[in-house]
């Protein structure tokens, strides 16, 4: 944005609480839905604060990362056909 670009260093010390939250909370993945917060907490925030490290993600990216399914190796594949067919026997 205009303001995060021409005032940087002021956006990184109001963002320092943010910061500060997250490093207290010991959050791994910090999940925000808004683009300059995502921005700001990836980008900006990092190179003015070094001491905690964390992933930033978007809701959409936890939701979809959540439906994917992983695939069967070929041993589940067959374990699941054998069960299958000893059920179709009973």
């Amino acid at each position: 944005t205009m303001w995060s670009t021409l005032f940087e260093k002021q956006s990184s010390y109001y963002g320092r609480s943010k910061f500060e939250s997250i490093k207290n909370s010991g959050a791994n993945i910090v999940v925000v839905g808004c683009s300059k917060c995502h921005y700001q907490l990836m980008s900006r925030l990092p190179k003015y604060y070094t001491d905690y490290e964390y992933e930033v993600k978007y809701i959409w990216q936890l939701v979809a990362e959540s439906l994917i399914i992983e695939p069967r190796n070929d041993g589940e594949i067959a374990r699941g056909e054998l069960k299958e067919n000893a059920n179709k026997g009973n």
